[in-house]
């Protein structure tokens, strides 16, 4: 994802954060994309959520914890989490605490935003945009464009050509696995 101009706002209804390295909710941070993405139902709406979430924080492995802390204090990585602001609404719905989570990473100059996820329980609210939103920001500042991601004259053309190539050879592959009826239709 490239960004440009400014980030769209948060969806009304939804809180984000970036967290610090000392924020409690670092543990959740780190399970729910994990959750998100090990449903096997793809993006659909699921049963998986805040009891997943809750157990699966205290299962975390300290040492797992400390080095994502770690890796916010030296700022190699961001983490931002989303939640529905209004408390009455999320109790009510089942859905406290933080849903959704996601962060950036930093390389060589450019920052990507990695692992955006919800717990399926509470998708279809705007939480992954939010979260999405959130790290924005700090990306637009961690990474730089152009030239200046790879140093003074040298040129990513290159580079991105061949990606162009190998993406452009994984959809020619999908659409021959499905039929071209199923790619028209």
């Amino acid at each position: 994802m490239v960004l440009r101009g400014d980030p769209r706002p948060v969806p009304d209804g939804v809180g984000t954060r970036v967290l610090d390295p000392d924020d409690a909710d670092v543990p959740a941070a780190e399970v729910v994309p994990h959750l998100a993405f090990g449903a096997g139902i793809g993006t659909a709406v699921g049963d998986s959520g805040v009891d997943a979430r809750d157990e699966a924080v205290l299962a975390l492995d300290p040492e797992r914890e400390q080095g994502l802390r770690d890796r916010l204090r030296s700022g190699a990585a961001v983490r931002a989490v989303a939640w529905i602001e209004d408390v009455e609404v999320a109790e009510i719905a089942g859905l406290p605490g933080v849903l959704a989570a996601g962060g950036l990473q930093r390389a060589e100059g450019v920052a990507e935003v990695v692992g955006v996820g919800t717990l399926p329980a509470a998708r279809r609210r705007g939480l992954a945009a939010g979260v999405t939103s959130a790290l924005a920001e700090p990306g637009a500042r961690r990474g730089r464009r152009g030239r200046d991601a790879l140093g003074p004259g040298r040129r990513r053309r290159t580079d991105l050509r061949r990606h162009r190539v190998r993406a452009g050879r994984h959809q020619r592959d999908r659409d021959r696995a499905l039929g071209a009826d199923a790619v028209a239709g």
